[in-house]
């Protein structure tokens, strides 16, 4: 039975730096909406909503934050209609980094915002 005499257990998995900036920005997007609750794209009056996927011709477009999730609302862009065609709740960490980066954006300017109330 081998002694370690380090500190760290050496069966620890260690995390890459982009992986703990990427827990690191999600914890900061969870405590903000925890402190000022959930928001969405027409509360922080934001230019664009996050892009999460295209599949074909769909546009998959995140528009509300919440805790932990978003809600991602699917669009045909060739449609005549600006109606959502389906949503689904998408967690955070299966998203990409600039996506987190951009949410984390919104969710500081939602902070500015109640803040000034």
């Amino acid at each position: 039975m081998p002694i370690y005499s380090e500190e760290k257990d050496p069966n620890e998995i260690v995390k890459s730096s982009e992986q703990q900036h990427r827990e690191n920005i999600i914890d900061e997007i969870n405590y903000i909406i925890r402190k000022h609750e959930s928001f969405d794209i027409a509360d922080v009056i934001a230019d664009h909503s996050p892009c999460v996927n295209s599949e074909g011709k769909l546009v998959h477009l995140m528009e509300c934050f919440y805790e932990g999730v978003g809600t991602v609302y699917v669009y045909d862009p060739t449609s005549y209609s600006s109606e959502e065609i389906d949503k689904y709740d998408e967690f955070y960490e299966e998203l990409e980094t600039s996506e987190l980066e951009y949410i984390l954006e919104l969710a500081n300017y939602w902070a500015e915002i109640n803040e000034e109330d």
